[in-house]
């Protein structure tokens, strides 16, 4: 009997072998050819659900400086982004030492909150770029110690892979932005080019903005001699929004968003 029992061993452990391989193979084949975050991230989470048996995946990237959180999490199959600060998910906290976490029975553990209601066991797992974590890939299941130790195997070098496709993509993203950047500078003094009117470039430059960068809304506000701030041009799609809304709210406050960043004078990121 023996002998039979170690054959079978030894199949399974070539079968799990073969799988292993060709989940990395149709990874590097599929998700190596997304043009963006967005399409990597869906096209990780069809691949992992298919290879795990679970629809419970979360890919938590950190942002550039470090502040904000990108958190994509599967949704009745579909992939939902959610960016929100740091300190509100201190989840990578658990593998800031770059080591996989795992837990077989959620139940019996108090130091990690489950994100899938019904979850029974997780495997976390870091993604490092050049030995700094910069995200983590998460995998939740409703059965108890879903997870082996060769899943986590797996997952390390598809983490692996998935932070260099992350960092790549975040570098060729910020080539394209400064040169939309430059190309807008470019546009923004060929046009104002010796004019003196202020409110004119003002509008030009909102215009450009929301050409350049498909924004469905820009506005260029400027301060007055007495230090009060007023909107000097608009552009893009949902331009007329502005003088509506300032016709409602009249008279104009100095409170909001646009003090915040006038008054100590730096930039101001707000996400909703």
């Amino acid at each position: 009997v023996a002998p039979i029992v170690e054959a079978s061993l030894t199949f399974s452990s070539l079968t799990d072998h073969l799988r292993r391989l060709a989940l990395l193979n149709d990874f590097a084949l599929t998700v190596s050819s997304a043009l963006d975050l967005d399409q990597v991230a869906q096209r990780v989470f069809a691949l992992l659900r298919r290879a795990f048996s679970t629809e419970w995946i979360s890919l938590i990237l950190l942002s550039s400086d470090g502040n904000t959180l990108h958190h994509y999490f599967d949704r009745e199959n579909m992939v939902t982004l959610h960016t929100l600060p740091v300190e509100e998910m201190p989840l990578l906290r658990l593998v800031q030492k770059g080591d996989v976490f795992r837990l077989d029975d959620l139940a019996a553990q108090a130091k990690y909150q489950a994100f899938y209601a019904g979850a029974q066991s997780v495997v976390l797992v870091p993604l490092k770029y050049r030995r700094q974590i910069i995200g983590a890939l998460r995998l939740e299941s409703p059965h108890p110690a879903a997870f082996t130790v060769y899943d986590e195997h797996l997952l390390v070098v598809i983490a692996s892979y998935l932070a260099s496709l992350v960092e790549n993509g975040r570098l060729r993203q910020e080539a394209e932005a400064r040169a939309r950047n430059l190309s807008l500078i470019h546009d923004v003094v060929q046009q104002v080019m010796g004019s003196t009117d202020v409110k004119g470039i003002a509008q030009i430059a909102a215009e450009l903005m929301a050409r350049n960068f498909v924004y469905d809304l820009t506005v260029v506000a400027l301060a007055d001699e007495a230090g009060q701030i007023r909107v000097a041009g608009i552009g893009g799609s949902a331009a007329e929004l502005v003088p509506r809304g300032r016709a409602e709210l009249a008279p104009e406050t100095q409170a909001g968003i646009t003090s915040r960043v006038f008054v100590p004078g730096q930039r101001l990121l707000v996400t909703v």
